[in-house]
């Protein structure tokens, strides 16, 4: 059983797959795609487990050291409006 939405107070959650920008300590940025998450379906706030966060720790850090054995190269574009 989950705990209340921590901003909402509701109890109904989805379950989702997300991906995230973070930056390394070394100052590069990496995508990390299919985070799992759980979703409030009131409020949309996305809560990540412990054991998520520290597997994003670990990725992050491999990352900074180029370490990570899937990764994959990727165009990048920025938004100009």
């Amino acid at each position: 059983m989950l705990n209340p939405c921590t901003v909402c107070g509701n109890t109904n959650y989805e379950h989702r797959a997300i991906k995230h920008v973070f930056t390394a300590p070394n100052g590069d940025q990496i995508l990390i795609d299919n985070i799992p998450v759980t979703v409030c379906t009131q409020c949309g706030e996305q809560t990540l487990s412990f054991e998520t966060t520290e597997h994003i720790m670990e990725i992050v850090k491999a990352a900074s050291n180029h370490t990570l054995v899937a990764a994959r190269k990727m165009p990048v574009y920025e938004f100009a409006a």
